[in-house]
């Protein structure tokens, strides 16, 4: 596809700077070394602990009611560590939980400052990786906003960037932790407020999310097919969990307990279900942390026998419900998509049978696979998100590896 010799410098540019900021990958939102991240981790931050939320972030009780994505309030977001050039604008919405009710979210939309383009500037709508269910856990409360160095990317290459927290992330609300569906839902909700809030933004959207955030983005992808915004173009999944279960499983063979974030996940969901159902004395004890911190139990040594789920964890009402609501290729997604993957380690079955289904619904998927660690799989792959951003903002269709 043609791209603009200007959009390969800036490519290459971009790789650089991105593959030589491993401060990006190598710590928790609470500030301690976490090693290189997993599948499932709560991935990278610069390390700045999280504020208290302050009073932009308190709401009357009940919340005066309103559809999805209408503003309750915006303000401009002066506290954060951004380049000279980049405007932020904090935002407060109505979204809905995991129940289906009127609940505030809460995000930042990061803004050139530069001359408007005609039409308004393109958006990059960014669902960030898990973090933990703690209303700490918002990006929007760190300096860093988490990903800032990612974020400010994107708001360099020219496009605005909307960057939500999710339900109960910053906003007094109980988290849906690991539920893609609900975080899609909020990404696309978020997209409609900053829409509302700013005059200057285009109708124009693309989704990125990296690993959790790339679950989100996918399954927003196929909620388009029910909403059907005319301004969405498609999503960008980077190392994208494809698969729930196994993204669980791998994290716990790996040293990091998620049991605890599911189950309080699946209690956001289903208020009856039984946490002991699916989690030993060890995790149950953890669960109780769950509200208040923001990284899993890690053991460096992958042994967690005191920790471990109940045999048949997965085969419980309410997980195999969760895990049905978050598999991917029962709906058609009706805009291309770009799945960025690591071929060390290669996809699962379950992963690679969750892009069959995809492509079995006629989605439009390009995959593409890079020998790098997964660690390094964002900075290798800046031109190929560069070339494919600029090609869905300029009406073109990118090629599909569905049929190969």
């Amino acid at each position: 596809m043609p791209v603009r010799m200007s959009s390969i410098i800036v490519a290459v540019v971009l790789v650089i700077s991105v593959s030589c900021a491993p401060e990006l990958w190598n710590s928790t939102a609470t500030g301690a070394d976490s090693g290189p991240p997993r599948k499932g981790s709560p991935a990278n931050s610069t390390g700045t602990p999280a504020a208290p939320p302050d009073d932009f972030y308190q709401l009357p009780t009940p919340l005066v009611s309103g559809r999805p994505g209408d503003v309750i309030r915006h303000e401009p977001g002066e506290s954060y560590a951004l380049p000279y050039n980049i405007s932020a604008v904090r935002i407060l919405y109505h979204s809905v939980n995991a129940l289906g009710q009127d609940v505030a979210a809460s995000g930042v939309v990061l803004i050139p400052q530069d001359r408007v383009p005609v039409g308004g500037w393109r958006m990059i709508a960014w669902a960030h990786p898990f973090l933990g269910a703690a209303q700490s856990c918002a990006p929007s409360l760190m300096r860093s906003l988490y990903d800032g160095t990612l974020l400010s990317m994107y708001v360099n290459m020219g496009y605005a960037v909307v960057a939500p927290d999710y339900v109960g992330l910053g906003t007094h609300s109980r988290n849906a932790a690991l539920d893609g569906r609900s975080n899609a839902l909020d990404l696309i909700y978020a997209v409609r407020a900053a829409r509302s809030a700013l005059a200057d933004l285009s109708a124009q959207w693309i989704g990125v999310g990296v690993r959790d955030g790339g679950l989100a983005v996918l399954i927003a992808s196929e909620q388009e097919s029910r909403i059907t915004d005319a301004g969405y173009l498609g999503s960008i999944a980077v190392d994208p969990t494809l698969d729930l279960k196994s993204n669980i499983q791998s994290a716990y063979n790996k040293g990091e307990d998620l049991f605890p974030f599911l189950a309080y996940g699946l209690k956001t969901l289903y208020p009856d279900f039984d946490v002991n159902s699916i989690l030993l004395p060890g995790s149950a004890a953890h669960y109780s942390q769950v509200s208040s911190v923001c990284s899993p139990v890690v053991q460096p040594d992958g042994n967690l026998p005191s920790r471990s789920p109940r045999s048949g964890w997965d085969n419980d009402p309410a997980v195999v419900s969760l895990l049905k609501r978050n598999m991917l290729g029962s709906t058609h997604a009706p805009k291309p998509i770009l799945m960025i993957t690591a071929s060390v380690p290669p996809l699962t079955v379950a992963e690679a049978q969750a892009i069959a289904r995809m492509c079995k619904q006629g989605d439009n998927v390009e995959v593409e696979s890079y020998p790098v660690d997964p660690q390094n799989l964002f900075g290798e792959s800046v031109s190929t998100q560069v070339t494919w951003l600029h090609a869905r903002f300029s009406g073109l269709v990118p090629p599909t590896t569905c049929h190969k």
